[in-house]
């Protein structure tokens, strides 16, 4: 007992050692604090009295009155030097939420949709016989009002601790120390607008203790050393809120153990990323003694590739500047020997890893590179509520995955922790507690993809907390407890439910990936070998807050509140479930209607009418109730009527230079128009895909039901002098009268551009390919022009 008394204490000294930091140095990233963020918060320090300011509260909060250091003590500095502080300290506070801090002295005018001003003055207040130091205008549960103000007097802690022996007095009056009080405060008043109450204040089983935490108030006993001397930070249920209310701003980290397979060093490294976002953002990056690399860049490279029907912006990852590390020399990975590298993104977008290279000593390729898995940000399935994180293989041959271990976390994972076996740490190197694990021991092979189910929707949240005021509750002043002034405290009445994400603030992701007949170089044999080789992935995804009707509310609430029906209860507002629903009339008059699966697109459906004969079919999202009266032998009800167009044949030919596209079709049931698109063809993917015309191609059906024989040589806006030679895949895209757009993949043809030659056999198996290839796409009723725009 008494061993383990010490033991305590020891912890106990050292966090508060931990926590006495006066150092000014800024933990937060340039990269972090300037990534776009939603959220402004305007630190406002006034030169003069600002009499706009609004009144508000218990403290005579207007006017704004200026920010003076020699107000406080004219020997710590410099009133610029103070502000700066106080930002910087604030921009700490903050750096991992979608929070931008701005710094100013005159009167904001916010542009935002999303803003607080936080003035502060070095005046003084006083509330039941003490000192008052801040006031926000509320305790805004949810952070639903999107527009906030809260006031900070700065003198009063000079007025309840600039006395004798006071905690700001003599030798204790720094410029760091009144930066420490003053920054806890504007935190801390910020945070109550945010969501936050000082009940959240309170550490959870293994956390730091309370007065270590920015909600901490005087009733817990925070005194005015702690306020001037510790360097204070969210507590874990403070950092879940924040991260519901206001969001995240680092949406996925990624780390990798990998080994160069090659007998030569290898001097930079670069991962090919496939990703549905237009742009990807760094935020932290590994720096440890791991990596022999420091300073990632990602690139997006303007191309883009068709992964498993979908088209994706393709990104160049590159590690290629020196650093010194633990396993060779500076910014060398030698043969055979194991290296870690790391990077985070403020998208939430899933990334796919196409490919890992390595590069010798000139830049180039080196023949051997580590094998990876690409993987998602986690999806839901809207039948079951299921939340699957999925594994994608894009090579040719199958990999392992194997040893996958699942933390859900409640609070951001320091980068520079992702390693095997490390103690896991937050950016300040606070503990990182684990809230649950699961662990899958077995091998899977994967060939294309498989899924794991991580979490459901019912699953209860780490913090869900109901408050109710009572009857008699007013904003006014209470003794005790004593939290924002020197004796008493600021009642706020706090009404509603705070929550955290789903399935948690962070989930961090461990899982080894087994190349199992890898061709590598062996040190320790001197030669190579073949047989399994192991990399690892050590990934963190922000949790989400589901909104799956869309109405800016967590669903959790739509349905504990009544304002969304969850009959199934699997956690979905049923207004949210939707199912892809085809119905039509055939050409021998009976109805099909089929919505149970939900499996339909767009195309799959408009198929499926015409083969029967249909000229007009309904398509669209119908939820439960519809789906049900669709499979009772009803339609698909209020949804969109489409209207076909039946393509007979499309030919192409070379004449000349030129490409000559002829096509007929035997209905054109309100057609608006056409596009011709071709396309070369690499591997599994489409390339250099062009649009011909450059105006929709009319109409030319004489009678509603009957089509025409069309030739591009008719429309001088049709460009078929294709300059790049090679293999052109083609077919024709039709646009109905609602603005559908359905693209013939059936009928696609491919010609040879240029003086190559094919045979007719080698032609015939290249159109197979690029039909089946043309199929994976789904557009569902999108035109190719709009996706193509939007993965520019």
């Amino acid at each position: 007992m008494l061993i383990l008394s010490r033991f305590i204490n020891i912890v106990f000294i050292f966090t508060i050692i931990s926590f006495i930091n006066l150092s000014t140095a800024q933990i937060c990233p340039s990269s972090a604090i300037s990534s776009p963020k939603d959220n402004a918060l305007y630190l406002y320090f006034p030169t003069v009295a600002d009499m706009s300011f609004p009144e508000y509260g218990s403290g005579d909060t207007s006017p704004a009155e200026p920010f003076n250091v020699s107000d406080l003590d004219a020997g710590i500095g410099s009133t610029a030097q103070l502000r700066q502080e106080i930002f910087e300290g604030v921009i700490d506070d903050y750096c991992e939420f979608n929070v931008e801090v701005k710094n100013t002295t005159s009167t904001p005018s916010p542009s935002e949709t999303r803003w607080q001003i936080v003035a502060i003055g070095s005046d003084s207040e006083s509330l039941g016989g003490g000192a008052l130091f801040g006031e926000a205008q509320n305790v805004d549960i949810g952070d639903n009002d999107p527009q906030d103000y809260a006031r900070v007097w700065a003198q009063s802690f000079g007025d309840a601790y600039g006395g004798a022996g006071g905690a700001l007095a003599g030798a204790n009056s720094t410029l760091a120390r009144w930066a420490n009080a003053i920054t806890g405060t504007v935190s801390h008043e910020a945070a109550h607008n945010y969501g936050l109450s000082h009940g959240n204040s309170a550490p959870q089983m293994g956390e730091d203790p309370q007065n270590n935490h920015i909600m901490a108030t005087g009733s817990t006993g925070l005194t005015g050393e702690q306020r001037a001397g510790f360097n204070r930070h969210f507590s874990d249920t403070a950092y879940e809120i924040l991260g519901h209310n206001v969001g995240l701003n680092t949406k996925t980290v990624h780390n990798w153990d990998f080994i160069n397979p090659n007998s030569v060093d290898a001097y930079a490294l670069r991962i090919k990323i496939l990703s549905q976002a237009n742009s990807l953002t760094i935020s932290w990056f590994y720096n440890g003694s791991l990596s022999p690399w420091t300073n990632p860049t990602v690139t997006n490279t303007g191309a883009t590739e068709t992964f498993q029907g979908n088209l994706f912006n393709v990104f160049q990852l590159e590690f290629n500047v020196a650093k010194s590390w633990a396993n060779g020399a500076n910014g060398i990975a030698p043969p055979g020997v194991k290296f870690h590298i790391g990077t985070s993104f403020t998208q939430p977008d899933a990334i796919i890893v196409r490919e890992v290279k390595l590069l010798g000593a000139g830049n180039n390729e080196l023949a051997l590179s580590p094998r990876l898995f690409g993987y998602d940000t986690g999806t839901l399935d809207m039948a079951s509520g299921i939340f699957n994180l999925s594994f994608f293989n894009a090579m040719p041959t199958p990999l392992i995955l194997q040893n996958l271990v699942v933390r859900f976390v409640p609070r951001m994972i320091d980068i520079n922790s992702m390693v095997r076996d490390a103690r896991l740490v937050d950016l300040s190197g606070l503990p990182v507690k684990v809230i649950s694990e699961f662990n899958i021991q077995e091998a899977l092979e994967v060939e294309e993809e498989t899924s794991i189910n991580i979490a459901k929707l019912t699953d209860r949240r780490h913090v869900d907390i109901t408050y109710n005021p009572g009857d008699n509750c007013q904003r006014g002043f209470k003794s005790p407890p004593i939290p924002d002034t020197q004796y008493g405290e600021m009642e706020y009445c706090e009404k509603g439910t705070a929550l955290s994400l789903f399935p948690s603030t962070y989930v961090y992701i461990i899982a080894t990936v087994i190349d199992p007949n890898a061709h590598y170089w062996d040190p320790n044999q001197g030669q190579f070998v073949d047989g399994p080789l192991e990399s690892r992935i050590f990934y963190q995804l922000a949790g989400i807050k589901p909104d799956l009707n869309k109405n800016g509310i967590d669903d959790l609430l739509d349905i504990r509140n009544g304002t969304s029906v969850d009959e199934n209860g699997n956690g979905i507002p049923d207004e949210a479930e939707l199912y892809n629903c085809c119905s039509y009339t055939g050409a021998d008059g009976s109805t099909v209607c089929d919505a149970s699966s939900g499996s339909y697109t767009f195309e799959e459906c408009k198929m499926l009418a015409k083969n029967a004969g249909a000229k007009k079919f309904n398509w669209g999202q119908v939820n439960e109730a519809t789906a049900e009266m669709c499979q009772a032998g009803g339609t698909c009800g209020d949804v969109q009527e489409y209207l076909g167009v039946t393509l007979n044949k499309l030919t192409t030919s070379i004449l000349g230079n030129q490409l000559v596209i002829q096509w007929d079709t035997a209905s054109e049931e309100n057609n608006l128009g056409m596009n011709l698109w071709c396309a070369q063809m690499q591997g599994n993917q489409f390339q250099e895909i062009t649009q011909l015309n450059s105006e929709l191609i009319p109409s030319k059906a004489m009678l509603p039901n009957y089509g025409a024989l069309y030739s591009s040589t008719d429309y001088p806006y049709v460009n078929t002098n294709l300059q790049k030679p090679g293999v052109q895949h083609c077919t024709l895209e039709d646009i109905d009268a609602s603005g559908q757009c359905m693209l013939h993949c059936d009928q696609i043809d491919t010609v040879v551009v240029g003086d190559s030659k094919l045979s007719d056999t080698e032609l015939n198996e290249l159109r197979t390919k690029a039909i089946t290839l043309c199929h994976e796409y789904e557009l569902a009723g999108v035109c190719l022009d709009q996706l193509l725009a939007a993965h520019q």
